[in-house]
């Protein structure tokens, strides 16, 4: 046998024996209790390489975006101590939490898990925070109630939560509200430093149109009391829904001889607008009805409030065309580029909502 092949063969066992190994002080750490406003909190897990070899951390994997972890990016010599560090942010987490991370070396052990636990009490609500809407000393949580896709006919019920901010009673009442819309109660007197509810409901057989309805009352607020240290205040309140027809309701024979929308392009371009124009610049679609019964467009509605449309009619006989109007008024488009919808509401039973967009570009100056 070779002398060469022989010292191999001799060595080999010392060979297998030299390798990094990790001892860690600990593997699981308590942060204990915790206050959401305090923020982060971080922790140092501590190892030493016990082995004979240098020790690399290859990755350190977390199970959740709220846990932040660090470990060294030097090869730890045999005897070195290092450390990884988990930071966790409580930021909207209230309550009990545990979370764990996998350390991955080329040493004894491979893959450790690690484990952080603890208690997040959670920040002080202010009123503010709660109750965002001012109407004077009576605050609410909102303004805006999105009752969502309903069909002819249904009802459904939302709440308003009112909260008096004051020393004194507030008197509360409603105007100018929609035959859609009633309230229970529409008016009533808040004791002080007391909440209320309000119970918002929509009957859509009583809704303006088919298509998207912006249902929009008056709030007030006034002091119940002469010389009271209450504030007298008024907001909009904005209920929407988007009704739709029942068709669960049509007949085989309604459903065969549908109407069928069809718009000419999936987008309205507008090319180099002049971004200083106060007039308006036109661009065209058109729909056009490939069923069999009169297509009846119930709404065209532009997200935007600096696109407008215009159409000479409403129902559309079959293998008729309805060429629609839309205009932008360029000065009032807030960015450079035009990026905005257009959603025709109709009776067309597979399709009775169709989105267009409406693209474009201002002019370099």
């Amino acid at each position: 046998m070779r002398l060469a092949t022989l010292l191999t063969i001799l060595l080999l066992p010392l060979a297998l024996k030299a390798v990094g190994n990790i001892s860690w002080l600990e593997t699981s750490h308590d942060f204990g209790t915790i206050a959401e406003k305090d923020g982060k909190v971080s922790h140092n897990f501590i190892f030493v390489n016990t082995g004979d070899e240098d020790v690399v951390i290859k990755d350190v994997r977390s199970t959740c975006g709220c846990t932040a972890t660090k470990g060294p990016t030097r090869p730890i010599a045999p005897g070195d101590t290092a450390s990884i560090t988990a930071t966790f942010n409580p930021a909207g987490r209230p309550g009990e939490f545990e979370m764990f991370f996998t350390v991955l070396t080329n040493s004894r052990p491979r893959r450790t898990s690690l484990s952080i636990t603890g208690l997040v009490i959670p920040e002080e609500s202010t009123v503010s925070n709660q109750y965002p809407v001012t109407v004077g000393s009576m605050r609410l949580d909102t303004s805006i109630i999105p009752f969502g896709k309903l069909t002819r006919g249904d009802t459904r019920i939302a709440t308003i939560e009112a909260f008096n901010d004051s020393n004194d009673p507030v008197k509360f009442y409603a105007e100018d509200v929609p035959a859609s819309i009633s309230l229970t109660p529409d008016k009533g007197i808040i004791p002080p430093k007391s909440r209320y509810t309000i119970k918002v409901k929509i009957n859509t057989d009583k809704t303006r149109k088919y298509g998207f309805n912006d249902c929009q009352f008056i709030m007030l607020a006034e002091p119940e009391e002469p010389n009271s240290s209450a504030v007298a205040g008024i907001t909009t309140i904005e209920a929407t829904a988007i009704v739709y027809e029942d068709f669960e309701k049509w007949s085989k024979r309604e459903k065969a001889n549908a109407p069928v929308i069809k718009i000419d392009s999936d987008r309205v371009i507008f090319d180099d607008i002049d971004g200083t124009c106060h007039s308006a610049v036109v661009e065209k679609f058109s729909i056009t009805n490939y069923g069999k019964s009169t297509l009846k467009i119930y709404d065209i509605n532009p997200t935007d409030n600096f696109i407008t449309v215009k159409q000479d009619k409403s129902n559309i006989k079959p293998n008729e065309t309805l060429v629609v109007e839309i205009s932008v008024i360029p000065h009032k488009i807030p960015e450079n580029i035009i990026n905005s919808n257009i959603i025709i509401y109709s009776n067309d039973p597979e399709q009775p909502k169709t989105m267009l967009r409406v693209v474009g570009m201002k002019k370099q100056k």
